[in-house]
């Protein structure tokens, strides 16, 4: 079983999925840096070139392939969530985790990012994130399990997942039944007359 992590820019995903995978012993995948692996290009280049219709295209081709992967915990780009079929892809074989943050912990964690293309325009970045958090909401609580990262540490977030995981996941191992030891008092023998 995998985990994905979705949420908006900020909220921690790359993070905190690699200290996940790293506690869990799991292999680790970002969809964005796999785009961008395969386009040659960054996210923004390819928002710039291609629009983001295309960009999508090439997300969910992504997605369908990581998706199939095992025992991965793979970090998705703040959007995969406005695809139904990426979600579709992703139920087949993980748990879904979403990551979600108060608009302002996320401005401050992607201000000066200029690899963010969604929050580019003539809207105010403050505004912008909430106008997206507000029509991306019903995507985002299409998961198993969600966490506020606003006010904890991306390690105690790796953690709180991880026991998340391992309680409604993880198989137990199911050990043989061992034969009770003979007691140490012994029968009395019978004596043959």
């Amino acid at each position: 079983m995998n985990i994905a992590l979705t949420g908006f820019m900020g909220t921690g995903k790359s993070v905190i999925g690699k200290k996940l995978a790293r506690k869990l012993k799991m292999d680790f995948c970002d969809v964005d840096l796999l785009i961008e692996a395969r386009k040659d290009m960054r996210v923004w280049e390819i928002f710039a070139a291609y629009g983001e219709e295309r960009f999508r295209e090439i997300e969910t081709r992504i997605i369908e392939e990581v998706s199939d992967r095992k025992e991965c915990v793979i970090s998705c780009g703040g959007g995969v969530v406005l695809n139904p079929k990426n979600i579709e892809f992703l139920r087949k074989n993980s748990l879904i985790v979403n990551l979600f943050a108060d608009p302002a912990a996320i401005l401050k964690r992607v201000k000066g990012d200029h690899n963010r293309p969604v929050l580019e325009g003539p809207f105010p970045t403050k505004t912008k994130i909430k106008a997206l958090l507000a029509s991306r909401h019903a995507a985002y609580s299409n998961c198993d399990f969600a966490l506020d990262t606003t006010r904890i540490t991306t390690s105690q977030a790796a953690i709180a997942i991880s026991i998340f995981y391992r309680r409604f996941f993880v198989k137990p191992i199911k050990r043989k039944k061992r034969k009770p030891a003979p007691s140490k008092k012994s029968a009395p023998k019978r004596r043959k007359i």
